[in-house]
């Protein structure tokens, strides 16, 4: 209620605006959209203006914006409002026959079970430490997003290296029953663990996870910059069919 605002135009939701306060990391994502009988009247840029303000007041440095790749409206759209683009993150897609694969030596896969939100806010944090727009999850976060919608406790798998957890693949399954597509949603590895065939071993099992559940195509997004990850799935056969393009912008009293 804080972090959203509608816009209301003649009755009608022309827009809205959502805030989404990442403070740990000192920045706000900003989601906004205007229907598109009301565009073209500068309501845009207020609705931008509000989530700029409520940024200000929470404190942060920063904006991010993530929009289409090919978005070009919206792109000019932004940098007209101050944004400048930041990152590109890939979006991939995998199908065909799955890869043969084996955990490495001494390694095992469980899947989460009730009172593990604590481990998995634990390998999360640690593996995504210091990576671009990763804001630490609490515990409460984990507990929250796990009873998500489309989210099975039993496709949440974790990856044991004698008494360690050394990863974690989180997956989802999005769309219509009989139209259904696997969703790799968070995949990380502790970095003592990396290397050895740790990140492949997990992404592999979590793909066959969703294969078993009737998928014939597995999707995920990977920051264009993270060359050893991206090349890796392409590798494996996935595919780029397109992007996200973070915008970001500072948060300086004007």
């Amino acid at each position: 209620e804080d972090n959203c605002q509608l816009l209301i135009q003649a009755e009608s939701l022309a827009g809205y605006v959502h805030v989404v306060p990442e403070l740990p990391i000192g920045r706000i994502v900003i989601d906004a959209a205007v229907h598109p009988d009301f565009r073209r009247r500068g309501f845009g840029s207020q609705l931008l203006a509000w989530g700029l303000g409520r940024g200000r007041e929470l404190g942060v440095d920063l904006a991010h914006v993530g929009v289409g790749e090919d978005a070009y409206a919206a792109s000019a759209f932004l940098e007209g409002q101050g944004f400048a683009p930041h990152r590109l993150y890939w979006e991939l897609h995998w199908e065909g026959s799955m890869p043969e694969y084996s955990l490495p030596s001494g390694t095992s896969l469980r899947s989460f079970r009730a009172g593990d939100a604590s481990l998995l806010a634990e390998v999360q944090n640690a593996a995504f430490d210091g990576q671009w727009g990763y804001s630490p999850n609490s515990v409460e976060d984990v507990e929250y997003k796990v009873q998500m919608h489309r989210v099975s406790h039993s496709g949440i798998l974790f990856l044991v290296a004698g008494t360690e957890t050394a990863g974690f693949c989180w997956t989802r399954i999005d769309g219509p029953p009989g139209n259904q597509i696997g969703v790799i949603w968070m995949i990380g590895v502790r970095p003592e663990f990396r290397r050895g065939g740790m990140g492949r071993a997990i992404l592999l099992a979590g793909m066959g996870y969703l294969i078993q559940q009737g998928v014939k195509a597995v999707e995920l997004s990977v920051d264009g910059g993270n060359e050893p990850a991206r090349e890796m799935y392409l590798g494996l056969g996935f595919r780029k069919v397109g992007g996200t393009l973070w915008y970001e912008r500072g948060l300086k009293k004007p």
